[in-house]
């Protein structure tokens, strides 16, 4: 492919929001068990919140030694860039899904079949990726990407 891809994320709210979504569904799920005299599903209350914690500043604001902040592609493979320098080869996942202005990647270490991260892309708006990265992005996750031989 011409287009080199060099991805930074930027730090937006809205992202951790989604990516805190499991949780809050799980804290209204655990409202309502306990509205209906049950005590003992408050006991998840403090796990939800952890979670949602965890999603927000990994996710959203980016906080975090291994929170990925970018994406890298040289010699068709791409990079996981971390808070912390660190580079990781990876291979986007079965069960990545690319959308117009959201998606969902599931990542894999390259030498390995074990996953490394899943990153919530979102390139509208107040998203965490410019529109013209996320065009790249999806071009080459359809079209440009050589087969990955399965690993067992």
């Amino acid at each position: 492919m011409s287009s080199q891809i060099d991805i930074r994320l930027r730090p937006t709210g809205l992202v951790g929001a989604i990516a805190a979504l499991p949780w809050l569904v799980l804290t209204a799920f655990v409202g309502l068990l306990s509205a209906d005299g049950h005590m003992w599903p408050l006991t998840m209350v403090p796990l939800a919140a952890a979670g949602t914690f965890y999603a927000v500043r990994s996710q959203g604001l980016l906080r975090g030694k291994r929170c990925l902040i970018g994406l890298h592609l040289h010699n068709d493979q791409l990079w996981a860039l971390h808070n912390d320098s660190a580079a990781v080869a990876v291979n986007p996942g079965p069960g990545s899904r690319i959308g117009a202005y959201f998606s969902v990647l599931q990542l894999r270490h390259a030498q390995s079949n074990r996953y490394h991260t899943t990153v919530l892309l979102l390139s509208v708006g107040r998203g965490n990726l410019p529109s013209d990265d996320a065009r790249r992005l999806r071009l080459w996750l359809r079209l440009g990407q050589k087969p990955v031989p399965a690993t067992v």
